[in-house]
């Protein structure tokens, strides 16, 4: 049972990995995260878009997680890619071609994606979608073949196509390095394999060239690049050395589950600067990501804007009998009360006691009534 559980972990983690994070700020990210979780397994798609989005689609994902991934992508792409999302895919699908040296593969692949994304179902008529998918072929002898076959649907011409791409590729002789002579009682797929080697050997061997000749016209300028990143990240070490030595207390990785306190730039009238019911979620390097309690949103922030609460300590009254006669008051109070172990209970949020003390220059709005610390 363990390890099945440790596996869907691990499994959760690397879907997390492989999506990334997204916030809904630029319309090119928000594209490539929901493409990416187009491609996960249908069973986590929802549970992995809830883990990976922050700030506005988070709150967008939480009222429409009931739904279904297609509708839920549908949904976020017009709200945060393109207000008319289809209208944009079905124009861009309008504009695709396979571009110089790209593979056929690769464009039947791009293909298919922006039409899934324009069209929710093929439409009974595909003769135009047919039309668009052989003009941006770059093979016009093989786009004509094709359209000469009269095939009604998509698929079945994308299914020509690969095959009339398969048969010309067995069919056209390969051209023969001078370099490579064959031996008669050589193995013809040796022969051929030995050909290919050969010529990505010399396309490499271009390559380079390009590289070394493109490195010399731009010298200096790559040196002076390279020189600015290499003072960039002593300048950004020393900046951690100097925020460990000197903050030593906020240095330290806050872990996940910590209540804090989070510095509010503008408080509202009568609040304090200092809000706690906040809670950390991730810790990297001093960036955090923490929950609202009340209100169940993600805020980034900075680990210097963040202050620890200790955990409250409570105390439960096991005999609320007044003492006996004989019973001096030391023992009465050993023996009516003990510290009890945290548990989930002391960790709601009213029993979040404040942060630790202000500084002298941020005093609390005098307005506020404190709540008391329990005793350690």
């Amino acid at each position: 049972m363990q390890l099945a559980i440790s596996d869907d972990v691990s499994a959760t983690e690397r879907f997390i990995k492989r999506v990334g994070f997204c916030d809904g700020d630029k319309p090119s990210r928000t594209l490539e995260w929901l493409r990416a979780i187009d491609r996960l397994p249908d069973n986590v798609q929802v549970e992995i878009a809830l883990h990976t989005a922050e700030s506005t689609i988070h709150s967008s994902l939480r009222e429409l997680k009931n739904a279904k991934w297609p509708k839920i992508k549908t949904l976020l792409a017009n709200r945060y890619v393109n207000a008319n999302f289809s209208e944009a895919q079905k124009e861009a699908l309008d504009r695709l071609e396979q571009r110089p040296g790209e593979g056929l593969y690769n464009y039947i692949t791009t293909f298919e994606v922006l039409l899934n994304e324009a069209y929710q179902a093929l439409p009974l008529d595909q003769i135009s979608l047919i039309r668009t998918f052989l003009s941006g072929l770059s093979d016009r002898d093989m786009a004509k073949s094709v359209a000469r076959k009269k095939l009604r649907t998509l698929p079945e011409v994308v299914k020509e196509v690969r095959r009339h791409y398969q048969d010309n590729d067995l069919l056209r002789p390969r051209k023969i390095s001078k370099v490579h002579a064959i031996d008669k009682y050589e193995n013809p797929q040796v022969s051929a394999l030995s050909v290919v080697v050969t010529d990505l050997v010399n396309m490499q061997k271009e390559t380079n060239a390009q590289i070394a000749a493109l490195a010399k016209e731009e010298g200096e300028r790559l040196q002076a690049i390279r020189l600015a990143e290499r003072i960039l990240r002593e300048y950004r070490s020393k900046q951690k050395e100097t925020y460990r030595e000197n903050e030593a207390s906020r240095a330290k990785r806050l872990p996940p589950g910590t209540f804090v306190s989070v510095r509010i730039l503008n408080p509202k009238k009568g609040e304090t600067r200092w809000q706690p019911r906040y809670q950390v979620i991730s810790s990297h390097d001093g960036a955090l990501r923490v929950i609202e309690l009340d209100t169940g949103d993600v805020v980034r922030i900075n680990q210097r804007n963040v202050r620890e609460i200790p955990e409250s300590k409570p105390y439960d009254e096991i005999n609320p009998l007044p003492p006996l006669k004989n019973q001096t008051t030391f023992d009465y109070v050993s023996f009516e009360t003990k510290p009890i172990s945290v548990v989930e209970e002391s960790y709601l949020p009213t029993r979040i006691p404040r942060g630790p003390k202000r500084p002298s220059n941020d005093q609390p709005n005098l307005t506020t009534p404190s709540v008391p610390v329990p005793a350690v």
